[in-house]
């Protein structure tokens, strides 16, 4: 893609990260509804337990909302059909409206009896680069075996965009504000680290994990994501930076001691201005997009004795913020330079189902 794309989708995706994030814990766990065996790796996964006939876009029972001057009608009557198809307990087509990872995670969608639900209330938000309805649902519950979803009377915000069918369906009394990774350093480390590098596990040692990265990914995708990783990290960043400064970079931030060689890579010697640099010792990406997964900041905490920083994050397994697919607890102390090493990454709950996750 060219690099006013790339911007573009960058932007576009991180306005949806940031409408992710708010007040966690709240999601409905998996191992609640004993939908999934919790030793289930919990990797990122595609989706799964779904099908094209089971999407309402692909099927046209419904229109995408899109930039189409019929975006408000699109967008209530995609509202309406996600709030029938709860009522008919069709687990299905609501895990695809939530783009979930796993239709299996929305199984308990059968065991709760949805009497009627209102839309009370319509906001609509004309953004340059994404718009949104988001609507006020009022549920009258009389059966349910999740706690997230109560019996009785409910208010729930229910928010449609052209990114994704549903990106939230939340209560209303929960804190959904607008939480930017980028303004809070300490979650933007932690999040950059699991989204650049796919650490969902408990683990002390990354060199271990950057060496798996690189069977699986190839050099250049591993040496692709350490420059993500720089780029997210470090907003005073300057790019093309040379080779040493990015060894010292990866040493200081998560240990790596490991030998990479940097110079042999398709980055070296490339500029962001997308052109070579001859006889320079530099490396960087240039233009790019970046990894992105569904997730909201649990706590922060800091440790005065040890002088350690301990954050904790959800990451969910649809779009919808419903289902909780892991939690991860991270643990880094502040370098002397004001840059930060992480210590222990810790998995502190796993549903068995696959992260939310997208590329640009």
């Amino acid at each position: 893609m060219n690099k006013l794309t790339a911007l573009i989708l960058t932007a576009i995706l991180s306005l949806s990260m940031l409408s992710a994030c708010g007040k966690a814990g709240m999601g409905t766990h998996a191992s609640e509804d004993g939908s999934r065996d919790t030793s289930g790796s919990g990797s990122v996964s595609v989706s799964e337990g779904w099908s094209e006939d089971d999407d309402p876009y692909r099927i046209g029972e419904v229109n995408r909302p899109t930039f189409d001057p019929d975006f408000e009608h699109t967008a209530l009557n995609t509202a309406d059909f996600f709030l029938t198809n709860i009522k008919e307990k069709n687990y299905k087509k609501v895990a695809a409206f939530a783009e979930a990872t796993d239709a299996e995670a929305y199984r308990f969608i059968e065991r709760m009896d949805l009497d009627s639900y209102e839309i009370v209330e319509s906001l609509f938000d004309d953004d340059v680069f994404q718009r949104t309805g988001t609507f006020k649902v009022k549920l009258n519950i009389s059966k349910s075996s999740s706690e997230y979803f109560p019996v009785g009377e409910s208010y729930w915000d229910l928010v449609i965009d052209n990114l994704f069918p549903v990106s939230l369906f939340r209560p209303s009394d929960e804190e959904n504000f607008n939480f930017n990774f980028y303004e809070d350093r300490d979650y933007n480390f932690c999040y950059r680290f699991s989204t650049q590098f796919g650490i969902f596990k408990t683990a002390n040692d990354f060199n271990e994990i950057l060496a798996e990265q690189k069977t699986t990914d190839g050099f250049y995708g591993l040496v692709h994501r350490i420059l993500h990783f720089y780029d997210l990290t470090t907003p005073e960043r300057k790019e093309p930076i040379s080779v040493n400064e990015l060894k010292e970079y990866m040493h200081k931030t998560a240990g790596i001691t490991a030998e990479i060689d940097y110079k042999n890579s398709e980055y070296f010697n490339f500029d962001s201005a997308n052109f070579h640099i001859e006889n320079e010792d530099h490396i960087a990406c240039g233009g790019h997009g970046g990894d992105w997964i569904i997730s909201r900041p649990v706590s922060k905490e800091y440790d005065d004795k040890n002088k350690q920083y301990t954050v904790v994050i959800d990451y969910y397994a649809d779009a919808a913020q419903l289902v909780v697919a892991r939690t991860m607890k991270y643990t880094f102390e502040m370098n002397d330079d004001n840059t930060r090493r992480m210590i222990s990454t810790e998995v502190l709950y796993k549903s068995g189902f696959g992260v939310k996750h997208g590329t640009t």
